[in-house]
This record gives structure tokens, C-alpha cells and sequence, in this order.
């Protein structure tokens, strides 16, 4: 009896964690902007990890495979918050980048600003 309900739970885990992996990767789809996607994927996806992770080790029923299985998870969330990091940082450079070569138009060309002549008047007020 307690076999079928450990085995049970296990399997109800593994089932949770493989709905919360689904959830992610409809963020990735849907969500706008990469910082948005990022944080669904990166949050969903470590929760179903860490889900299917306990729940296999339920139905391992081994403290040995539910070691290494902590030790899987354990690097997963290491890997996933890193690359996370790396992408977020890359995505804030581009947009720097991208304002950057706004602000350096022939709008912004101190001569043009400096020169009421070039506007097309004679500077003097009627």
C-alpha cells in the first residue's frame, strides 16, 4: 500500500513538473521581449526540473539515484541562471547599443544647435 501511493505521488509529480516545463515553453512563444521570456522559462523550467527530479527519485525509491538526481538539479539551476544572465546582460548591451547610435544622428550635431543661421533665420528676434 504504501509502494502504490509513493509510487502514485511520484508519478503525479513527474506529471506536474512536465506541465510546468509545457508552461514554459508557451512563454517563450507568447511573452514579449526577451527579459519576459527569460524569467517565465527560466522560473518554469526549474520547478518542473526540480518536480520530475523528486518525483523520479519516488519512483526510484533509491537514496543513491536521489542523490545524483538532487545533484542533476542542482546543476540545472546553476546552468539555467547563468545562461539567463548571459542573455539578459547581452539583451541590456543591444539596447545601450541601439540608443547610442540614436543619439549620435545629425540631430544631435552640435554645430547644427550652436548656428541660429543654419535653421533658416537670421538670429534676430522681431
Amino acid at each position: 500500500m504504501i509502494e502504490l501511493l509513493r509510487d502514485a505521488l511520484g508519478l503525479l509529480l513527474v506529471i506536474v513538473g512536465a506541465l510546468f516545463f509545457a508552461a514554459g515553453t508557451l512563454a517563450l512563444i507568447r511573452f514579449p521581449g526577451v527579459r519576459n521570456r527569460l524569467h517565465a522559462l527560466t522560473k518554469a523550467d526549474n520547478l518542473g526540473l526540480g518536480l520530475i527530479m523528486l518525483g523520479s527519485g519516488l519512483l526510484l525509491g533509491s537514496w543513491t539515484a536521489a542523490g545524483v538526481l538532487l545533484l542533476a538539479w542542482l546543476l540545472g539551476l546553476g546552468a539555467a541562471s547563468v545562461s539567463a544572465h548571459v542573455l539578459a546582460e547581452n539583451e541590456v548591451r543591444q539596447l545601450e547599443t541601439d540608443t547610442d547610435d540614436l543619439d549620435a544622428g545629425p540631430a544631435s550635431d552640435a554645430g547644427t544647435d550652436a548656428d541660429p543661421g543654419a535653421r533658416g533665420t537670421t538670429g534676430r528676434q522681431s
